[in-house]
């Protein structure tokens, strides 16, 4: 049921953009993170674009920047390039005003961290839900529902993101029902000091 993603898959962003819904969109300063994130990672090859922070945009304009992301980088394996971009997006989420807001009571336990990500889901992708289905120590399993920008692997790379904020390292594997529709099995380890 469970597995670990392939992290060779080509990525069709044609069918992933068809796929999303017409009113599902997300709030602009996901898109300004992964905006600043993709200017670093590409060296400055795109023109400076700002986004207002709690307007919505459409989540297809998401998923085509990181089609248009993946193209320029050359990507040979988009899912894994996918993954990459999503660890950098939690942290420089948690340094934003609604951010830090939501994950200032979790401060570094991831476990604290998952607990608030329904939250986070909610204010930022619509119509977005995020179900924890089991959460113990060390593992929770966790059910993302509408979050079209690429659950399977981009979401993954976020998740992984917000361990490493948390100084733990673990595995996330998935199971994927449909394109906007992912289940995670998560386990999680802290570092020793």
């Amino acid at each position: 049921m469970y597995e670990e993603p392939d992290w060779s898959k080509p990525v069709d962003f044609t069918a992933r953009v068809a796929a999303i819904p017409e009113g599902a969109v997300i709030r602009g300063m996901f898109l300004q993170v992964l905006w600043d994130a993709l200017t670093l990672e590409l060296n400055g090859r795109l023109r400076a674009r700002r986004y207002v922070a709690f307007k919505n945009y459409p989540m297809r304009e998401y998923v085509e920047l990181l089609g248009f992301a993946s193209e320029q980088a050359r990507a040979t394996r988009p899912a894994d390039y996918m993954r990459r971009l999503g660890r950098l997006i939690y942290p420089n989420y948690v340094k934003t005003i609604s951010g830090s807001a939501i994950f200032a009571v979790a401060g570094h336990d991831f476990g604290r961290v998952i607990e608030a990500s329904p939250t986070a889901y909610k204010v930022g992708l619509s119509p977005a839900s995020i179900v924890i289905r089991r959460i113990e120590h060390n593992h929770a399993q966790v059910e993302l529902r509408n979050v079209f920008n690429l659950p399977d692997f981009h979401q993954v790379g976020i998740w992984e993101g917000a361990m490493k904020v948390c100084g733990v390292s673990g595995t996330i594997k998935t199971h994927v029902i449909d394109f906007g529709a992912t289940d995670f099995d998560v386990y999680w380890q802290e570092h020793d000091s």
